[in-house]
């Protein structure tokens, strides 16, 4: 009777160690189905490609941990490329993310970034907008890079026309982007934009209240915007800033 008892219970222990081992090894499975999975959408989202995205979201893929070297998806969506063409695309990549679970104001993990500071720092004018209506903190400031964005938006001047730069500054300031802060180095918005030269974006400052008689003090001086637009040798803002108060 023993031997018996003790076969059943040999038996019972094999069975379940069969049990135990086939879930681990399915688990196994999904877990190398899950990493394949994020590595495609890692490379979707890296080469553009709004069609294999859907595809991937169609088949239910959700996104999960930030991609290595603590990019978030956005941040990548938003990063590597130049043209007007390709920022149309990425900002449906950026539409098709935020649709499917991805944080407008997720930071970068390493260096504090957020995608909107990359896209308007890359003058990706149509994707930066669309991450400013998903609810992007137009105020965030890392300490890495010390601008916000609205900082990086008022030096604009590679490849965006003036009057697309004013109009998304202006877009900037209606979703509370703050007109007298500062960066790192202690440079004020407006003086940002005096440095950028474009009159229109200094006049709209100007008229959102920002600090003319603001000062830098630096190598035993006190500078204002007016001094940074005449280094620049912006001289219509330097004549603006000076009808509006300022002195130098």
């Amino acid at each position: 009777m023993a031997k018996r008892t003790n076969r059943v219970a040999w038996v019972l222990v094999w069975v379940l160690a069969v049990v135990v081992m086939g879930g681990i090894g399915a688990l196994a499975l999904q877990l190398i189905s899950w990493n394949r999975q994020q590595d495609a959408l890692a490379d979707a989202v890296w080469h553009g490609d709004v069609g294999a995205l859907r595809v991937l979201f169609d088949r239910g893929v959700t996104i999960a941990a930030p991609i290595p070297g603590g990019y978030t998806y956005l941040d990548t969506a938003v990063r590597f490329y130049q043209s007007r063409e390709a920022d149309l695309r990425h900002a449906e990549l950026v539409r098709l993310l935020l649709a499917h679970g991805a944080n407008a104001r997720a930071q970068n993990a390493e260096t504090g970034e957020t995608a909107l500071q990359t896209a308007v720092l890359g003058e990706h004018i149509a994707t930066a907008q669309v991450l400013l209506d998903a609810g992007a903190d137009p105020n965030a400031c890392p300490k890495q890079r010390g601008m916000t964005a609205l900082m990086g938006a008022v030096r604009m001047h590679h490849g965006q026309s003036a009057n697309k730069q004013t109009a998304f500054v202006r877009s900037m300031l209606a979703h509370g982007a703050g007109v007298n802060m500062r960066s790192r180095d202690g440079m004020t918005v407006l003086m940002h934009a005096a440095s950028g030269g474009n009159p229109a974006v200094v006049k709209l400052l100007l008229a959102h209240g920002a600090a003319v008689e603001a000062t830098l003090h630096e190598h035993g001086r006190a500078y204002t915007a007016v001094d940074f637009a005449r280094a620049h040798r912006n001289v219509a803002v330097v004549q603006m800033l000076r009808q509006a108060g300022a002195k130098g």
